[in-house]
């Protein structure tokens, strides 16, 4: 549950910043520990579920048939919806969360459908999921329940839904002459999709002179800046927000921000695509899989 800090307790978690050392002990670029599951609904062609500290994240994907749109005939669709749980706003009145939701969903609709300028592909290839230009495509549905939060929603999400999607797989399709349509109910037909450039987001928060990654709620309440960074594999930044509550950053200190996201954004997704692998591979004969580890962020 969510609760203001007093004065007394936002001046103990800066001057402990300036000491390198975090109320739980961690260091300025430590993450907690996450815990992430995937296959973990039958209802869904690809889920997960991650936990990062008191923050839990639910991420469902399914795929179906729709058009292509007006402007995109070439290409398949994605859409996305995030929902916060009561349990997240307690101290938000409906409005405020419904805001919230809204936030979420336009942020991560725009970091996974649109092609940061240094790069020709966004975080899909929707151009592999047209089927039919102008007529036929993947529509991939992402749907986000945030069931608590204890801090750090874009980062939990943005891994969740990166989870989410290694875990979806497209059932087999055969388009015949005359554009008739067949679908294959055979699990072992189908196929997964590639995430190479799906970013994930790596949150730095400024307190006082000092700024880290991974911010408890408690932590979130003394922010003066904060840089929302996406970050693909490569270590390529995809898109950068700036938010908070007041003050400025110098550029010297965003340019250090940037390539301390970077670096932790690359080491992140190479640690999770390390742990989805191995349990990929382990269960490559079951039709249903379910994998559970827990890693330590960098």
């Amino acid at each position: 549950m969510a609760y203001h800090l007093s004065l007394a307790e936002q001046r103990y978690i800066a001057e402990g910043l300036d000491l390198n050392v975090r109320a739980d002990g961690r260091g300025c670029l430590d993450y907690r520990y996450m815990h992430i599951e995937t296959g973990i609904t039958v209802q869904t062609n690809g889920s997960a579920r991650l936990r990062l500290g008191d923050t839990d994240v639910m991420v469902g994907v399914k795929v179906d048939l729709g058009e292509p749109s007006t402007d995109a005939p070439n290409k398949g669709r994605l859409e996305c919806a995030i929902e916060c749980s009561p349990s997240v706003s307690v101290d938000l009145d409906s409005r405020d969360a419904e805001k919230l939701s809204d936030e979420l969903t336009r942020a991560f609709t725009r970091s996974h459908t649109h092609a940061p300028a240094h790069a020709s592909t966004s975080a899909l290839d929707f151009e592999t999921l047209c089927l039919v230009p102008s007529k036929l495509c993947w529509v991939i549905y992402i749907d986000v329940m945030v069931l608590d939060t204890g801090g750090n929603l874009y980062d939990a999400i943005s891994l969740a839904i990166r989870a989410a999607l290694f875990n979806t797989r497209l059932p087999k399709i055969t388009v015949g002459e005359e554009d008739d349509i067949e679908v294959s109910d055979d699990p072992q037909e189908s196929t997964p999709l590639d995430i190479s450039n799906v970013p994930i987001f790596v949150t730095l928060t400024r307190i006082g002179s000092r700024f880290v990654v991974d911010a408890t709620i408690e932590e979130e309440q003394c922010e003066v800046v904060r840089a929302l960074i996406a970050v693909n594999k490569k270590g390529n930044i995809c898109s950068t927000q700036m938010s908070g509550r007041g003050g400025g950053i110098d550029p010297t200190a965003l340019h250090e921000m940037m390539r301390a996201a970077q670096r932790i954004g690359a080491q992140l997704i190479s640690e999770q695509d390390g742990i989805l692998g191995k349990e990929e591979r382990r269960n490559a004969t079951k039709s249903e899989t379910t994998t559970s580890r827990t890693f330590l962020g960098f």
